[in-house]
């Protein structure tokens, strides 16, 4: 969830710069809740990958130089 939050943030954001800045923005729909859903699951096995990796890599480095 708090990547939905994070996402509807900084869209707020860039729409309230361009609107100072004089852009016409036009509204864009609203995620609906299972999307919203579908992408923070996306969001967090990106982040389990990338820690896995991290984790990872140390123990890969290790074992190179044992052999």
């Amino acid at each position: 969830m708090y990547m939905y939050y994070r996402v509807r943030k900084l869209r707020s954001e860039e729409r309230l710069a361009a609107i100072a800045r004089g852009v016409y923005v036009p509204m864009q729909p609203e995620l609906s809740e299972p999307d919203a859903m579908i992408a923070a699951r996306f969001g967090v096995i990106s982040l389990a990958i990338g820690v896995g990796f991290f984790v990872d890599h140390p123990l890969i480095r290790r074992d190179a130089r044992a052999h």
